[in-house]
């Protein structure tokens, strides 16, 4: 039979040995915690720059306005700068960073085209493109303002969560998230007058909401746009497109 002293003992070693396996257990649920939090969370992505979003000004009712054409568009950025940098895996590992080495932006002119078209006649401005048209249609010849834009830098951060290579060149490449921005200068040139009347440079950025389905052309698409609306924002641009008079809106040039 065990004395009083001896079961105090005993008791004082269960109670010893039950600490050891709660600090033990407590211990793995602190490391399975920060699996889950760093599963969920992983490494931190250096986001591309973010612009400032500008309201655009809309033609008021029962303005005309002279008829636009985007006639060029071209890539300046300098070599050496760093426009893309990946991340892969779902831990979000850092990958490759790819600088520029001349060329043209992943981004047809159809696209371009397009997006600038959408900007623009939803806030109801006359354009006109072709973007189909062999040679330069008719109504091409015809714009008063021609556009031209030039692409000077851009930044690209993408993560690919369902990729194991660093480039993200195999696996599901389709599911992404990340940010880009572009810088893009603008000159317009008025057929009536000769010359470039204006001039300016504008930025442009774009953010997924989570991971989305969608490729790195679709993001350099929608900072493009960013940099239309924002251009759009200028009143100048709504003085340079309105006719004088309605005589000089029945007879363009």
């Amino acid at each position: 039979m065990l004395n009083f002293s001896s079961g105090v003992l005993l008791l004082r070693h269960q109670t010893r040995g039950v600490s050891r396996i709660m600090d033990t257990r407590f211990q793995v649920a602190r490391i399975v915690l920060s699996l889950c939090v760093l599963t969920l969370t992983g490494c931190a992505m250096d986001p591309a720059r973010n612009a400032l979003n500008k309201s655009p000004i809309a033609v008021p009712e029962g303005v005309i306005t002279k008829s636009m054409h985007l006639s060029k568009v071209v890539t300046n950025i300098p070599l050496g700068d760093r426009v893309l940098h990946i991340y892969y895996s779902w831990w979000r590992t850092s990958g490759v960073s790819v600088e520029w080495r001349g060329g043209r932006l992943n981004l047809t002119d159809e696209e371009m085209t397009d997006s600038f078209r959408h900007e623009l006649t939803q806030l109801k401005y006359s354009v006109v493109d072709d973007t189909k048209a062999l040679f330069d249609a008719p109504s091409v010849l015809k714009a008063d303002l021609l556009v031209a834009a030039a692409i000077e830098k851009v930044e690209t951060s993408i993560w690919f969560p369902f990729s194991s290579s660093p480039s993200a060149s195999y696996g599901i490449t389709s599911e992404v998230q990340g940010s880009t921005f572009m810088q893009v200068r603008w000159q317009i040139y008025s057929r009536a007058d000769g010359k470039v009347v204006y001039e300016t440079t504008t930025e442009g950025s774009f953010k997924s909401d989570g991971i989305i389905t969608s490729t790195i052309a679709t993001f350099l698409r929608h900072s493009f746009s960013a940099n239309v609306r924002n251009l759009l924002a200028d009143p100048a641009i709504l003085a340079i497109s309105k006719f004088d008079s309605p005589k000089e809106a029945a007879h363009p040039i």
